[in-house]
Order: structure tokens, then C-alpha cells, then sequence
């Protein structure tokens, strides 16, 4: 039920996300650890819809602080290292944009430096750059 996806390819992280819940969100996220292995947590933390945007992405384009963060801290429990760089920070949508360009979008520096942060601590200098030219 935590995998299923509507009819645009949204899973229920999608939706969380979107709304900024936090409540639902915390919700899925002890759900999911209790009732999902490892593979099956990583790929719901990894969803893509079907424009292949993430839950990450989602939360970067309507302006969500906090869910990006409680995300965050998820995924750096449960990912692994090339899953953190480019399944979410480096990852592109199906217009080849990044979880950088949509919190651009959103135009909140919050999320911008949360980003910044996350980027600085976990890319190389050469993905830092990839990212910052995307």
C-alpha cells in the first residue's frame, strides 16, 4: 500500500509532500520503517511519478521546509551515498530539473540553504559543480 501509485504515478510520500503535513508525514515515515525491508523503504524514499519527479522535488517546488528536512533525515538513515547524490540531490525530472531549480522556484532561501548544506557535506567538488550548472 506504501508502494502503490495513482493514476499520475504519485505515491503517498508524493501527496505528504505536497501538502506539508508533517503529522502524515511522520505518520508514513514509522509505517514504512515498521512494515518495509530496506529495498522496499529505499524505493519508496526514491519514487519517481510519471514526469519522474521525486517526493523531493515536490517538496522543493511548493515551498515545504520542514518536510524537506524530515525527509532528509530519513534518507540519511536508510540511502547509501550514490543514492543520497544522484537519486536525490543530483536527480532530474523528466525536464531536467533538479531539486535545486525547483526550491528556485519556490524562491524560498530556507530551502535553498538547506540544500547548499546538504550538497557541501555530501558532493564532491566535481558533482557540487554538476549540480550548480544543471
Amino acid at each position: 500500500m506504501l508502494l502503490a501509485k495513482d493514476d499520475k504515478g504519485n505515491t503517498v510520500l508524493h501527496h505528504a509532500s505536497h501538502s506539508g503535513n508533517e503529522e502524515i508525514l511522520e505518520r508514513i515515515r514509522k509505517w514504512a520503517k515498521e512494515q518495509l525491508k530496506p529495498v522496499k523503504l529505499n524505493k519508496l524514499l526514491l519514487a519517481q511519478n510519471n514526469l519522474r519527479k521525486t517526493a523531493w522535488h515536490v517538496a522543493a517546488r511548493w515551498d515545504k521546509v520542514e518536510v524537506l528536512d524530515k525527509l532528509w533525515d530519513c534518507a540519511r538513515e536508510v540511502l547509501n551515498i550514490d543514492e543520497l547524490n544522484n537519486k536525490l540531490l543530483l536527480a532530474k525530472d523528466d525536464e531536467g530539473t533538479t531539486l535545486l531549480h525547483h526550491a528556485s522556484r519556490s524562491g524560498n532561501g530556507q530551502i535553498l540553504e538547506m540544500i547548499r548544506k546538504w550538497a557541501k557535506e555530501q558532493l564532491k567538488p566535481e558533482e557540487l559543480n554538476k549540480l550548480l550548472l544543471a
